[in-house]
């Protein structure tokens, strides 16, 4: 995690939140999304997510999780 404030004084927390795309460790995808998702939420900052590998980008998004990009620079 990596937090900055911005100009208007608002904290942001930058996540980058690995996944895998192999098709045997789904399990880790779930397991790392579920603690993502449990982490931040605890957080009072704006948050911004960085994705690596396309199926932890699909479960954080049906997760709820805003401002999401994946590893093409694709924004929710």
């Amino acid at each position: 995690l990596l937090e900055s404030q911005k100009a208007g004084g608002a904290n942001v927390i930058g996540a980058v939140v690995f996944g895998s795309d192999q098709e045997l460790v789904n399990q880790f995808n779930d397991l790392i999304t579920d603690y993502v998702v449990k982490e931040l939420a605890s957080l009072s900052s704006k948050v911004q997510m960085w994705a690596v590998g396309e199926s932890v980008y699909s479960r954080l998004e049906g997760a709820g999780c805003r401002r999401v990009e994946n590893s093409r620079g694709q924004a929710q």
